[in-house]
């Protein structure tokens, strides 16, 4: 039995940790915009701290959130439009 499992090949690398039906593409778009969303909250919300060069735990913590928040609600947004333009809507 052992040997059985050891001689089964390994499958292949894939990206089955992501979403149905999301590509390489589209993760792509999904992390600039998060990237680009991301970095202007954290220069609308903590833009004085780091000019000060105030870099505290609490402020990288913050702005790793922000980053964080910003991927999430990015790659809802895109999955959910997805998903739409998959599945008809109900018949009137």
């Amino acid at each position: 039995m052992l040997q059985v499992m050891l001689k089964k090949e390994l499958p292949e690398p894939s990206l089955s940790a992501l979403p149905a039906g999301t590509d390489l593409l589209a993760l792509a778009r999904w992390v600039l915009a998060s990237v680009l969303v991301g970095t202007l909250l954290v220069g609308i919300n903590h833009g004085a701290a780091l000019a000060a060069s105030d870099l505290s735990a609490a402020l990288l913590w913050k702005i790793a959130l922000t980053y964080g928040v910003s991927f999430a609600l990015t790659g809802w947004v895109s999955l959910r439009k997805r998903r739409a333009q998959r599945v008809p809507g109900p018949s009137a």
